[in-house]
């Protein structure tokens, strides 16, 4: 292909031609849809705690329903553009792996730092990340990356940032790098030119998402940077209630009360929950902690865990 041709992707007639780039973007477009007529429809769909717990695909839908029109025509543009390179070159195959791996990616960088989002801009910046390794690497992406494109996709990338952090426009910045850093070392994955490069490059992905996972978990409430950090911690106490285990879940309540600024209303409510199991010890610390007294809370029904 020459760099002439880059600039000019196949008609949208050849649609059925790359049954994954295009998938992903008829998909998008549909949830996109039904997520604008009923915005409840995205629930299911986006990133919460239980995506790194019982309900993975999440990290993946979360790429379908996008938040405006110029959001989704960005997006499913370049998705087209550079999707359907790698889908040539690859097969439809590797590259339904790569939009899973560096949608995971992006939904998972965006969660931990901020407040997850939606849209395809992460997978978009996975495969210009990978691009930009493989154009070096790779016989067969030589000329697919012209420097006018990387120069845009980079500019937008920091005007993005600057956007969100003046308030003027909300973007996903965290997804943008995730899906970035993702598409890049899976460049390495599928341009190692030895063995060796390969296995260090897959050994470095599994060690990213497990890095990933980790930090969603286990460090969520020392890493996130909205104050949402509790997020886990409620997600924890909730299936220990599902689990029959009320102490467990009051204590993961009581660290998710105590994240940030004390949530007085949470302690309270931890407190009265304390005594209906009989345990008035840790319901006095609960109650201090709240800065109330038992008389100033209704007490809830009691088949209320």
């Amino acid at each position: 292909m020459t760099a002439a041709s880059v600039m000019r992707p196949p008609h949208l007639s050849k649609l059925p031609d790359y049954p994954v780039t295009g998938g992903a973007m008829v998909l998008s477009v549909i949830v996109t849809a039904v997520f604008w007529a009923n915005p409840s429809a995205a629930d299911p769909l986006a990133v919460e705690a239980s995506a790194f717990h019982t309900e993975p695909w999440r990290l993946v839908t979360s790429m379908l329903p996008h938040l405006g029109i110029f959001h989704l025509a960005f997006n499913l543009y370049w998705v087209w553009r550079f999707g359907t390179v790698l889908e040539e070159r690859l097969g439809s195959a590797a590259l339904a792996g790569l939009v899973v791996l560096t949608a995971a990616a992006s939904s998972a960088a965006e969660y931990i730092l901020f407040n997850g989002g939606l849209g395809i801009s992460g997978v978009l910046y996975g495969f210009f990340g990978l691009l930009q390794v493989l154009k070096a690497r790779d016989p067969r992406f030589l000329g697919t990356l012209d420097r006018s494109t990387e120069t845009l996709l980079v500019g937008w990338f920091f005007l993005a940032i600057v956007l969100d952090v003046t308030g003027i426009m909300g973007v996903a910045n965290a997804a943008h790098a995730g899906g970035w850093g993702m598409g890049a070392l899976l460049g390495f994955v599928v341009g190692a030119r030895h063995p060796r490069q390969r296995i260090a490059a897959g050994v470095g992905t599994v060690a990213v998402f497990v890095g990933l996972w980790f930090a969603a978990t286990v460090g969520l409430a020392a890493i996130n940077l909205d104050g949402l950090g509790h997020r886990e911690l409620y997600f924890q106490a909730e299936a220990a209630l599902e689990a029959g285990d009320v102490v467990q879940a009051l204590e993961y309540y009581e660290q998710a009360a105590d994240y940030g600024e004390t949530d007085r209303e949470l302690w309270a409510w931890v407190a009265v929950r304390w005594e209906m199991i009989g345990m008035p010890e840790r319901a006095a610390e609960a109650w201090a902690r709240s800065g109330r007294t038992p008389d100033q809370v209704p007490p809830p029904p009691k088949e209320t865990p």
